[in-house]
């Protein structure tokens, strides 16, 4: 059966994942499709985000322990690519509109327990917001999103206040329970921003006088 280079990434992460293939192969054939053959046009935004991040480790994936004593963290493990490829298919559920519920809570799940780049951090927040998303898988997005943020001790204000209903409570109960200052912070933005919001309703008012 004659593959388009998409559709072999695609078949090269699902023989990895079921352990048809090692790491090793799979490195060297991700590695070659991606760079030589593969046109990104092809590839939707979040796919060529996740899979030139594939693309990097597995280019410099090594086997031998040998070249990791000899240049640290230079080469890529199997737990390196374990992950890249685990995070890879976590996002997938959580965007496939054919995944349950009870997936897409699990995926969130352990995508905030596991990981905690940007990738990441846009998927929870897009698929939080998602209409028709169902309130447990809402909610499981913010919570992963409070603990990202909690873990790095790093808060993103502009993110937490395009959060709302479920996600927005959960993640604001974690913030509250550990960082109160940033709750604190929080509110003290929700309200400048609603007075700016109402000061410009004012103005609109007057000139339509």
């Amino acid at each position: 059966m004659e593959r388009t280079p998409k559709e072999r990434l695609y078949w090269l992460l699902r023989l990895y994942k079921d352990k048809e293939i090692q790491a090793e192969t799979f490195c060297d054939e991700f590695h070659m499709t991606y760079h030589y053959e593969l046109n990104d046009a092809e590839l939707t935004e979040t796919e060529r985000v996740l899979f030139r991040e594939i693309a990097a480790v597995a280019a410099r994936f090594s086997p031998f322990e040998e070249d990791h004593q000899k240049y640290p963290g230079v080469y890529f493990t199997t737990e390196d690519v374990e992950g890249v490829v685990m995070k890879k298919a976590l996002i997938d559920i959580l965007l496939d509109p054919y995944s349950t519920e009870a997936e897409k809570d699990d995926a969130a799940i352990v995508l905030g327990e596991h990981f905690e780049d940007e990738e990441t951090i846009a998927v929870l927040l897009k698929v939080s917001n998602q209409d028709g998303i169902g309130e447990m898988v809402a909610a499981s997005c913010g919570e992963s999103l409070a603990y990202i943020w909690l873990r790095k001790s790093d808060i993103n204000y502009d993110q937490l206040l395009l959060l709302k209903d479920a996600a927005l409570c959960e993640a604001l109960s974690l913030i509250k329970a550990h960082r109160y200052d940033w709750f604190t912070e929080y509110e003290r933005r929700l309200f400048c921003g609603r007075e700016f919001e109402n000061s410009d309703v004012q103005k609109g008012r007057k000139k339509d006088r």
